[in-house]
């Protein structure tokens, strides 16, 4: 199964021309909630960062990678000062915003001097507005249904232009090494992927795409409870990893569907590979505009649009079969 979200998701990778930055960043919107975004807003000049106020906006999809949105810990900060508001709003600036600059502190982390002035000057401001802050975020929530959900980031206004967090090279570059860092908390050098069978030189051992184990608790069989060997419960190395996170992604925004209330993923696994299947089937998966056309048009049945999905997909030759991943 996993395996075929890997191959799922390197064929959405080799089609689109993708790059580490477009797998990397989530669509915080995906399950299409999030309508408005509460902007924290700063102004920055010669002299430095002054705090401006707080404003709301609509959620724009077209602005993903401006937003810069990657889930982080859930009790820690995000990959960047971009965030989904919890049922703490108060919190949420505290843990997800603030929290983030704790990248400062961060002996992995490397950073040149006027980079780290700025963001230390960029906290520093968001520290002595904290109050004011987070008293607009709570009136903010208070007037929005609470079926609507909010999300929290910064906007910088610098020379009349107002920029996101992902408009920042600093910002961009401090993503990865965070993403890195997270990644190579477990490795291992010159080990075979159980993804794609070869020897790499670098095995992930923390992969995170697909949570089925643990290596914080005493759990982690693989190793004799040993933590420093528990990447044999799934060693992925850094292409694969990629694949995977692109292939979830991918089935969450266009193949997940409900069976009596439970939702599931629809699952292709190809027989013969991804390289050797047809333009017809590529176009299906790849450009997902079938995908799209076929998911609106809704029939009245038990299992809903994935009805249409299906008799498409029967029309093709035995070369995939179609797993169901019910999601609990």
């Amino acid at each position: 199964m996993l395996s075929a979200i890997k191959d799922l998701g390197q064929l959405i990778i080799k089609e689109e021309k993708k790059d580490a930055l477009d797998i990397f960043v989530e669509d915080p919107n995906v399950t299409g909630n999030y309508t408005k975004v509460i902007t924290i807003e700063i102004a920055l000049d010669s002299t430095g960062c002054k705090f401006s106020g707080v404003g709301i906006e609509n959620y724009e999809s077209q602005k993903m990678m401006r937003y810069l949105y990657r889930r982080g810990s859930s009790g820690g900060a995000d990959f960047s000062p971009m965030a989904k508001i919890s049922a703490s709003p108060a919190g949420t600036f505290e843990r997800k915003i603030l929290g983030w600059f704790r990248v400062l502190e961060n002996k992995k982390i490397s950073l040149q001097e006027e980079d780290r002035k700025f963001l230390e000057d960029l906290r520093q401001v968001l520290s002595e507005n904290e109050d004011e802050i987070k008293e607009k975020i709570l009136n903010f929530r208070k007037t929005i249904p609470q079926k609507e959900r909010l999300l929290l980031t910064l906007k910088i206004r610098q020379k009349g232009q107002a920029k996101y967090v992902g408009d920042f090279p600093l910002i961009v570059d401090l993503f990865f090494q965070l993403i890195k860092a997270k990644d190579e908390e477990l490795t291992a050098r010159q080990k075979v992927c159980s993804l794609c069978g070869l020897k790499k030189e670098n095995i992930l051992g923390n992969i995170n795409t697909y949570a089925f184990y643990t290596v914080d608790k005493p759990g982690f069989i693989t190793g004799n409870f040993n933590e420093s060997k528990s990447w044999r419960n799934f060693p992925v190395c850094e292409e694969c990893k990629l694949g995977l996170d692109e292939g979830k992604a991918y089935l969450q925004k266009n193949l997940t569907f409900k069976f009596c209330g439970i939702p599931y993923n629809l699952v292709p696994k190809f027989i013969v590979g991804y390289d050797d299947i047809s333009r017809e089937v590529v176009e299906i998966f790849a450009h997902s505009s079938k995908l799209v056309s076929l998911r609106e048009k809704r029939i009245d049945s038990i299992t809903g649009d994935e009805e249409e999905i299906l008799a498409e997909l029967a029309k093709i030759d035995d070369i995939l079969t179609l797993n169901f991943l019910f999601i609990q």
